[in-house]
């Protein structure tokens, strides 16, 4: 029983991988419908690093992350192509005290998150 389902589970699973259509314009569209809240993580991460608690990195990010959440669940976002979260960042004096206006803008780079991805691939497919 348990390899009959396994090979249903694998059929499947080739099936789906095999009729994968990926559009990268639109997923670059829904991640800009985050309003930039997707780079939040980073921005964390990079606080404590320049000596702030990581107490206080999450009280700064959190309370700027929602803020930003609350305008999107409004539905006063309209256009992708603003980066609200960036925007606030850039503009807390707090999180200047600590990081750069390049330092923060460095945080929303997508190239962050697909470095390894060539490597990756030549590991699984070697």
């Amino acid at each position: 029983d348990l390899f009959i389902t396994s090979d249903f589970m694998l059929s499947r699973l080739n099936g789906v991988i095999e009729n994968l259509v990926v559009y990268p314009k639109n997923m670059l569209k829904n991640l800009a419908l985050s309003g930039g809240l997707v780079f939040s993580q980073r921005v964390l991460l990079e606080l404590p690093k320049k000596g702030l608690s990581r107490e206080e990195s999450y009280s700064i990010v959190q309370e700027n992350a929602m803020k930003i959440w609350e305008v999107l669940q409004q539905g006063a976002f309209k256009n992708a192509d603003e980066n609200l979260f960036l925007n606030a960042l850039l503009n807390d004096e707090r999180l200047k005290k600590y990081l750069s206006e390049d330092e923060i803008k460095a945080c929303f780079d997508y190239s962050y998150y697909t470095k390894n991805v060539g490597a990756i691939f030549k590991r699984v497919f070697e």
